[in-house]
């Protein structure tokens, strides 16, 4: 919920890679993602999975969701509720969700 498109993780990625390039550079990307985000479905970790294979990434990890104080996505999490339209999102709150 309110991240860009990962499109946007690809064109980065390319111009990360160009700017390496130029300046001989040898540095990598290693992309940080969640999994169980509140709004986040198994088809979406799915599609990520596929997108992320199609770059060359090999994910190694994936952090589990954990709610903390204070955050929009927690508020989400705990009531099941966008906060902003107060529309219902998915939430994988059980281990069997996850």
């Amino acid at each position: 919920m309110r991240k860009p498109h990962y499109r946007t993780f690809v064109e980065f990625q390319k111009r990360f890679d160009e700017i390496n390039r130029q300046h001989g550079l040898k540095q990598q990307l290693i992309p940080y993602f969640i999994s169980s985000h509140p709004g986040s479905r198994a088809e979406d970790m799915a599609e990520l999975a596929c997108e992320t294979m199609k770059q060359g990434f090999q994910l190694e990890q994936v952090q589990d969701f954990t709610p903390t104080p204070m955050t929009l996505a927690t508020a989400m999490y705990y009531t099941g509720s966008d906060p902003y339209t107060l529309k219902p999102v998915y939430v994988a709150n059980s281990r069997t969700k996850k």
